[in-house]
C-alpha cells in the first residue's frame, strides 16, 4: 500500500512538473507617435521598458500638425510605421478613425476611466484629461483674491478686468482651440460671448505660456488657461492662483489608440495597457499631466470637475469646428 501511494505521489509530481508552462518571454519593439511633451514620452519609455525589459519603446514626437502630416504621408504611401498614437488633439483621433486608420481595442485598464472620455467603439481612450480654468495673480498689490477672481466664464465680462485679462490664440494651442469650439456651440455662449469678451478688452496672446507668464508678472490680473500647465505654476510661483469655473467646465482628452494593421500590434496593446494603468498614469502626473483614472491622485482636485464637465457634441465640432474658429478670428482679427 505504501509503495502504491509513493508511486502515485511521484506520478502526480511529475505530471505537475510537466504541466508548468515555460515563462513567456516578451521581446521586440513598439513605435509610438505622440504630441505630448518629449519629457513625458521619455518617462513613459523608461517606465514601460522597466515593466517589459524585453521590449523597446521607440517614439516620434512633434506638434499636432507635424504628427498628422507624418501619419497622412505614411498611410498614403502604404508604409505606416506607428503602432500606437497618443495625441492631444481629439479631432486627429476622430480623423484617423473615420479613415479606418485605428484598430478597436478595449484595454482592461480603461474600466477606471470615465465613459465620457472613451470612444464608444473603443478606437481610442483618454490617457490624460485637460480642463480649462481661471488663472489669477493673487499679489495683494494687484487687488485680486481668489474670492474676487472670476467664478465663471461670464465673470470675465467685468469692467474690473478690462484690458487686464488674456487667453492664448486657439490657432496655436489644441486645448484652447477645443475650448473655443465647444463654447461656440454651447447655447448659453456662442459667438455673442466672444464678442462681449472682446468688448471687455481681453488680450489674445500667442501661446498658453505667454498668458501664464504675464499673469505671474502682473501684466494681467486674470487669464483663461488650462490645468495641465497651471498646475506647475501653482507650485513654482507664490502669487499664481488657479481655479476651475463653478459651472460649464470643458474637459479635453489626450487620447491613445492602436494603429490599424500595426506591425507590433500585441506590443502596442501592452503599451496601451501600461499607459492606462495606475503605474503609467502616475508617471504622467509626475510629469505634469492630469490622469484620466478615478483612482490616481492629481496635483489639482479634478475628479468632481471632470465628472461635471459639459457634454461636447463631437459631430458638430467635426462639421462646424473650422467655422467656429473663423468666427473667432473675425471677432478678434487675425
Amino acid at each position: 500500500m505504501k509503495k502504491v501511494l509513493l508511486i502515485l505521489i511521484i506520478s502526480l509530481m511529475a505530471f505537475s512538473s510537466c504541466a508548468k508552462k515555460d515563462p513567456v518571454v516578451l521581446n521586440g519593439s513598439v513605435m509610438l507617435y505622440t504630441t505630448v511633451d518629449e519629457t513625458v514620452a521619455q518617462a513613459l519609455k523608461q517606465g514601460f521598458e522597466k515593466e517589459y525589459p524585453g521590449i523597446v519603446l521607440d517614439y516620434y514626437y512633434g506638434d499636432s500638425d507635424r504628427v498628422d502630416r507624418k501619419i497622412d504621408m505614411e498611410f498614403e504611401s502604404g508604409q505606416a510605421n506607428a503602432d500606437v498614437v497618443f495625441l492631444s488633439n481629439v479631432l486627429s483621433l476622430e480623423d484617423m478613425k473615420s479613415k479606418s486608420r485605428l484598430e478597436a481595442y478595449e484595454s482592461k485598464e480603461s474600466k477606471k476611466i470615465n465613459k465620457d472620455f472613451k470612444d464608444s467603439e473603443n478606437f481610442y481612450c483618454a490617457g490624460a484629461v485637460t480642463t480649462m480654468g481661471i488663472a489669477f495673480n493673487k499679489n495683494p498689490e494687484l487687488g485680486i483674491e481668489e474670492k474676487t477672481a472670476p467664478k465663471t466664464w461670464n465673470g470675465f465680462l467685468n469692467n474690473d478686468y478690462r484690458g487686464k485679462m488674456a487667453i492664448a490664440n486657439p490657432k496655436n494651442d489644441n486645448f484652447v482651440k477645443y475650448w473655443v469650439m465647444a463654447m461656440m456651440q454651447h447655447k448659453d455662449y456662442g459667438d455673442a460671448f466672444f464678442r462681449r469678451l472682446r468688448d471687455y478688452g481681453v488680450v489674445i496672446k500667442s501661446t498658453e505660456r505667454d498668458v501664464l507668464d504675464n499673469v505671474v508678472s502682473g501684466t494681467f490680473n486674470v487669464g483663461i488657461c488650462y490645468d495641465e500647465t497651471a498646475a506647475g505654476f501653482t507650485k513654482e510661483y507664490e502669487d499664481f492662483g488657479f481655479k476651475y469655473s463653478n459651472s460649464d467646465n470643458i474637459s479635453m482628452m489626450t487620447g491613445v489608440g492602436l494603429v490599424k494593421d500595426a506591425v507590433n500590434a500585441e506590443n502596442g496593446k501592452l503599451f496601451i495597457d501600461y499607459l492606462l494603468s495606475k503605474k503609467g498614469q502616475e508617471i504622467l502626473v509626475a510629469n505634469g499631466l492630469v490622469s484620466a483614472r478615478h483612482d490616481v491622485k492629481n496635483i489639482l482636485n479634478t475628479k468632481a470637475v471632470i465628472e461635471k464637465s459639459i457634454k461636447v457634441d463631437m459631430e458638430d465640432i467635426k462639421k462646424n469646428g473650422n467655422q467656429y474658429l473663423s468666427i473667432f478670428s473675425d471677432i478678434f482679427g487675425d
